[in-house]
């Protein structure tokens, strides 16, 4: 892999980290059987192997940047294993936005109809 796309990558991981988005990242299944990934996970996985980091739990994942990629913590129903992504083996990342207004403070306005 290129130095500028693991940088482009690298970057898009701190960018959705920080500003506490859904991170989601596909990676190629043939590269992860060294990735701390359980095996019976990645057998239900034919070509791409789908994550979804939920910014609930970023704190939790212990995100840390190791040469050429990047190790997580992530919680599968038998435990919580330490996983590491090479650069190499991602094919893609992406965020989703929250929808407008979750996660904004209502201002108080005074009293509110309610109809019954």
């Amino acid at each position: 892999m290129s130095d500028l796309r693991a940088e482009t990558a690298r970057d898009l991981f701190e960018y959705g980290i920080e500003h506490q988005l859904f991170i989601h990242f596909a990676s190629n299944t043939a590269e992860l059987h060294a990735s701390g990934v359980p095996e019976y996970v990645l057998k239900k996985h034919d070509e791409y192997f789908p994550i979804q980091l939920d910014p609930m739990y970023h704190e939790h994942n212990n995100f840390e940047f190791v040469p050429g990629g990047i190790a997580m913590d992530l919680g599968f129903p038998d435990g919580v294993y330490r996983c590491t992504f090479l650069w190499k083996a991602i094919y893609n990342i992406g965020f989703v936005l929250p929808p407008e207004g979750v996660g904004e403070e209502v201002e108080e306005t005074g009293p509110k109809l309610c109809l019954v």
